[in-house]
């Protein structure tokens, strides 16, 4: 336990995380927070092999054990701490991630939470949303991972009802279950290790037979205490950007109103491509 503390810090350390984070007014806030970190993080790492092999970008393919070496100052200290922010011209030129994890809030911030699932906080991902050109695997699972920093705190007992919506989106990148595999393989490692006990149930929607291939290929990627809180909700086959929720089965772990909020949410986030 104490390793694993230690662990934390150090990460909270390297990435310049605030001492004690509250949760912004708004969750675009918290996100555009976590994307700029996250992105000014793979501004550093490219700089940095740019000067040390000549190359413009980063490596296509990095371990999960290199990248947590790479994030962390336990070794030798040879993770270099940031600065506490880029230069102005920097940050304008970085890109704001697409937001691929939300919470949802009232006008006094207060947290939409799942009464079925001992009051946990509602998140809702939606990783069909995941633009590879904009970063890497490994930058979003940053970002992600800093999100969950701001929105839950170190002083807080929270724990978490994750929606993870499979469906795609109008105007998303919608990347198949192959190209999702190096995001699984870096996401899974940071909520093992720094926030283990957060994560109460992940419900996966809405899942047509086929889907269960992918989650048998997956599996194997996850830890075993992330798996048994997982739970499969299926859905017809063949997933649309018009596929409904599994409403029905969703219902047996969230109320009815979280599966409407929710789903309002995802629509709104389409992007409207004007005919040409």
């Amino acid at each position: 336990a104490y390793d694993k503390l230690k662990e934390f810090l150090e990460w909270r350390e390297v990435h310049n995380l605030e001492e004690d984070p509250e949760p912004s007014s708004t969750d675009d806030e918290d996100w555009s927070y976590a994307s700029r970190l996250a992105m000014e993080w793979q501004s550093r790492q490219q700089a940095q092999q740019a000067s040390n092999n000549g190359s413009t970008g980063i490596k296509k393919k990095l371990s999960v054990k290199s990248f947590r070496k790479r994030s962390s100052t336990k070794a030798t200290g040879a993770a270099e701490k940031p600065t506490t922010s880029a230069t102005p011209s920097t940050q304008e030129d970085l890109p704001l991630l697409p937001q691929i994890i939300l919470t949802y809030r009232d006008q006094n911030g207060a947290v939409l939470r799942n009464a079925k699932d001992d009051n946990a906080v509602v998140l809702h991902a939606l990783p069909a949303r995941v633009n590879k050109k904009i970063a890497t695997a490994e930058t979003y699972a940053l970002a992600q991972a800093i999100y969950l920093d701001r929105v839950f705190g170190r002083h807080s007992y929270d724990v978490a009802t994750i929606l993870l919506d499979v469906r795609p989106g109008h105007g998303w990148p919608n990347p198949n279950a192959k190209a999702m595999i190096p995001f699984l393989r870096c996401v899974s490692p940071f909520l093992h290790a720094y926030f283990p006990e957060r994560l109460h149930r992940t419900l996966i929607y809405p899942l047509p037979k086929p889907a269960l291939v992918f989650w048998d290929a997956a599996r194997p990627l996850l830890d075993r205490a992330i798996v048994d809180s997982i739970a499969l909700c299926k859905g017809n086959d063949g997933i649309r950007c018009d596929t409904p929720p599994p409403t029905k089965e969703l219902c047996k772990y969230l109320d009815d109103s979280i599966v409407e909020t929710t789903e309002s949410k995802r629509t709104s986030m389409f992007v409207t491509v004007a005919a040409s």
